[in-house]
Parts: structure tokens; C-alpha cells; sequence
């Protein structure tokens, strides 16, 4: 005998996975790409003589031509701002979200990207500074209070009672670990997110036009209700507020 929850999944036809056909590939061939491809090899040849070598910027850009050549151009600039604060703290789960970006909306990674994250592996598997099992674990969990600040914020909350709301959470959520004082929070999301990089843009801002082009009203909603119903922190999560 059917339950509900069967006839109901029953009813609805699976998404086909893709298949490498279906994948946004970039065409390294290109005449186009090849002759960008030499100018910034050019450039980066330059610099290495001159001794002015960035490679976070050199980097970036490279992924954001690869990318604004078979992507929403504010797609590729998230992209590369990550690859920017991935050279800053050497977090790997920078790249993890480049990768996961790609999959989420069926682009092959490109050559640039696909370097970055085997160095990602490898820094995992011989533990270095960011990729040890207790490193990663501490990241994740900071990965998704800013990302509940983000949300917040995107949904209307002030930066200060996002900070407020997040502490509270990751207390309830990770009660064994080490808290977060609502105010190391709003001081941290502040250098993150709203610090322009680069190419002059910031984290938030290439988030919320990111999710304003898919155009995510129902996510604001949505956020909105959850939001209303998660409470502030407790006094002694507070900390010292400027």
C-alpha cells in the first residue's frame, strides 16, 4: 500500500543528472581566449622579471576570464574574489564554494580552477595549516555563521543583530565548542565581507547581486521568517561593542 510520501514522489519526474555534454566547457582554442591567454602571460613574465609577481591578483584574473567566457560575468568575479581571500587565509573551503559554484550551475571547471583545488587536496592530505581534520571542522562551523550573517542581511538585518542572532545560534547548534562573541562576529563579517577587494568590489555585494540576478525574492522571504524567529544572544555573548 502506497503512503502519501510515496505517491507524491512518485508523481514527479527526477531531474536527469548532467552528462559532460550538457556541462558549460571552456574552449581553450578559441582565438580569442588564446589571445588573452598570451597578453597575461605576457604581463605575469613582466612582473616575474621585475620581481612584482601577486599571485592572488594574477590568479583571480585569470579565473575570471576563464569564467566570463562561459559564465554570468558576476558569477566569475564571486569566483575570483574567493580565490583572492583563499591566498589571504589560506582556507579551502574558498575553493570548495568555486567548485561548488561550478557544479551548481553546470560548468566544467576550467584549467585554473581545477590547479587550485588539487593544491587544496594536497594541502589537505599532508595536513597543512588550514586543511588538518580539527582546522576544517572549526571552519566549517564559522563557514556557516557567516553565512547565516549573510542571509540575515541579505533578508533586511542589521549587521549588528545578524552578529547578535549568529553568536546565539552557533552556542545552540555547537554547544561543545568554543563561543562567539556577537561583537568578534560583527568585527570579523565587517573585514570579510565588506572589505572591497581587488577589483574594488566586496564578498556581500557580489553575493546579493548574485542572488538578485537569479532573482531570489522567495530566499528574502524566506529568510525574513527565519530570521523573526531566531533570538538574540544571551548578555555574556555580547562581548565589547565600539
Amino acid at each position: 500500500m502506497k503512503d502519501e510520501f510515496t505517491e507524491h514522489h512518485e508523481e514527479i519526474e527526477p531531474e536527469p543528472p548532467l552528462v559532460a555534454s550538457d556541462l558549460k566547457r571552456l574552449d581553450v582554442n578559441h582565438s580569442e581566449f588564446q589571445q588573452r591567454l598570451k597578453e597575461l602571460k605576457h604581463l605575469e613574465e613582466i612582473s616575474s622579471r621585475l620581481g612584482t609577481e601577486k599571485p592572488a591578483l594574477q590568479t583571480g584574473q585569470r579565473i575570471m576570464y576563464e569564467l566570463q567566457h562561459i559564465a554570468d560575468p558576476i558569477l566569475a568575479r564571486f569566483c575570483a574574489q574567493h580565490v583572492y581571500e583563499w591566498y589571504a587565509d589560506s582556507n579551502p573551503h574558498h575553493i570548495d564554494i568555486v567548485m561548488m559554484i561550478c557544479d551548481e550551475n553546470g560548468i566544467e571547471p576550467t584549467p585554473t580552477i581545477i590547479k587550485l583545488a588539487a593544491k587544496v587536496a594536497r594541502s589537505r592530505m599532508t595536513g597543512g595549516p588550514s586543511g588538518t581534520a580539527e582546522n576544517l571542522k572549526k571552519e566549517n562551523i564559522k563557514r556557516q555563521v557567516f553565512t547565516l550573517m549573510l542571509n540575515l542581511i541579505y533578508a533586511g538585518e542589521l549587521l549588528k543583530d545578524a552578529a547578535d542572532k549568529a553568536a546565539q545560534w552557533k552556542r545552540d547548534n555547537y554547544p561543545y565548542t568554543q563561543d562567539y562573541k556577537a561583537s568578534t562576529l560583527n568585527k570579523e563579517y565587517a573585514q570579510k565581507y565588506r572589505r572591497a577587494g581587488p577589483d574594488g568590489l566586496t564578498t556581500e555585494k557580489l553575493y546579493f547581486e548574485m542572488w538578485n540576478r537569479h532573482g531570489n525574492e522567495l530566499r528574502k522571504s524566506e529568510w525574513q521568517k527565519i530570521g523573526s524567529g531566531l533570538p538574540l544572544a544571551d548578555e555574556d555573548l555580547i562581548g565589547m561593542r565600539r
